[in-house]
């Protein structure tokens, strides 16, 4: 299969004590709203027909809320976006149970398994909501 368009991923191995995640997460967060704010402003500004180096320049040296402005001038709310654009998504492993026959014992048995799940819909992760998120994942880990 051939794609139309270009896809990127932006996944990371990090070492970190269990009392850093949280804060670790959190400035992920953040990095992923500066992304976001600075993609929507260079290919709006695209869109409106100026060229790269042109939207680079006008960008360069913006603060993210100047950027968020440009944007609502134009009539582009952010905050209307979903919300994997403006928070990332969480990549990670639930444990499920399921049930089987044991031959062996001639019983039905119960087995945990594993299975990678996808979030894209994560709180921020400075509210309450986002908190209690991210301490799920760490405890169920």
């Amino acid at each position: 299969m051939q794609l139309e368009k270009p896809v990127a991923f932006d996944s990371r191995i990090v070492v970190l004590q269990k009392e850093e995640i949280p804060a670790y997460f959190h400035w992920r967060q953040l990095e992923a709203w500066r992304n976001f704010v600075s993609a929507w402003g260079y290919y709006t500004l695209r869109d409106e027909g100026i060229s790269k180096v042109e939207a680079s320049k006008c960008l360069r040296g913006k603060k993210e809320w100047e950027i968020h402005e440009m944007l609502f001038e134009r009539g582009i709310n952010l905050s209307t976006l979903p919300a994997w654009q403006r928070r990332g998504v969480i990549i990670s492993k639930e444990e499920y149970e399921i049930s089987g026959f044991n031959p062996i014992l001639d019983k039905e048995t119960k087995s945990l398994r594993r299975r990678v799940t996808q979030n894209w819909e994560i709180p921020n992760f400075k509210s309450e909501e986002g908190m209690a998120f991210l301490q799920k994942l760490i405890n169920r880990n």
